[in-house]
């Protein structure tokens, strides 16, 4: 069930944008909601009611085998007036149409358009397999990604964009952390699942100096657990630039309830969680536990 808010921005923004682009042959069944629109009906599915991050863009990822469907998509569209070369107004507006699939090269990159840098896509196709299908007005459907699916685009964009200087992907890492934690269900997989109770009993070992969090290891390798085996090493690879005091400090969100503060050491425990989890998932130890 989704918020008032969120309904909204489903009805006026996302449902009139894909009725448009499905216009396009080959765009049908071909569409996956990302980015703030996306966090924000994961968030009202939850059951949570609180007002994430505001932004009016809308983000839509386009599954394609080569360049034609993306170029015969984008060639009627005008662009938004930024410095974004995947940036359009459509159905009035704002959208980025983010191509991965096939067109990606190497695998999780897209190669420069129109004079911009290469576009990072990592994991889209492990999050594509593993997303459901979302219907909105008038029949119209959109693939959604899962809360672990959705976490992995902001790991890697984290990993990505962090070493740039931009840092707003950590109040929204900080989001699918939330779930978890407020989550019965979740919290019941602790108890009842393999992976769920090594990670409770990582939580409760006490011999180590730093602590960890066994939700936070949870949905880690849950993350993980959708991408392919090269991909899990790679995010790992990737992960090895991250620092996590910059992380924690930037995954404060005062948007979400009871949510810990900047320099609360909860921070740092679910930053080293995601290391820690994201190491065990890839060498198979969440999984085999």
């Amino acid at each position: 069930m989704t918020s008032t808010g969120t309904e909204l921005a489903l009805r006026t923004v996302v449902a009139p944008a894909v009725a448009q682009l499905m216009q396009t042959p080959g765009t049908a069944g071909h569409l996956m909601l990302v980015g703030a629109i996306c966090r924000d009906t994961l968030h009202a599915e939850q059951g949570h009611t609180s007002v994430l991050r505001r932004t009016h863009d809308l983000d839509l990822a386009l599954a394609v085998d080569d360049w034609d469907v993306y170029e015969r998509l984008t060639k009627s569209l005008p662009p938004c007036g930024t410095a974004s070369n995947i940036r359009f107004r459509v159905a009035g507006a704002p959208v980025d149409i983010v191509p991965f699939g096939g067109v990606e090269s190497p695998d999780g990159e897209i190669p420069p358009m129109r004079d911009a840098d290469p576009m990072n896509v990592f994991g889209f196709r492990d999050v594509w397999n593993d997303a459901t299908t979302l219907t909105l007005d008038d029949g119209l459907n959109v693939r959604l990604p899962s809360i672990a699916g959705y976490t992995v685009l902001k790991l890697s964009a984290w990993a990505h964009r962090s070493q740039v200087g931009e840092f707003k992907d950590g109040s929204d890492l900080a989001c699918p952390i939330y779930w978890y934690e407020s989550s019965d269900h979740h919290r019941e997989r602790l108890y009842t699942e393999p992976r769920g109770q090594h990670a409770l009993s990582l939580e409760w070992d006490t011999s180590g100096a730093t602590s960890l969090d066994a939700s936070t290891l949870l949905l880690a390798g849950d993350a993980m657990a959708l991408l392919t085996q090269a991909h899990r090493a790679e995010l790992v690879a990737r992960w090895e630039l991250v620092e996590d005091d910059l992380l924690a400090t930037y995954m404060d969100n005062d948007s979400l309830e009871k949510w810990p503060r900047r320099t609360n050491p909860l921070l740092a425990q679910y930053a080293r969680s995601i290391r820690t989890g994201l190491t065990l998932a890839n060498g198979n130890d969440m999984d085999e536990a």
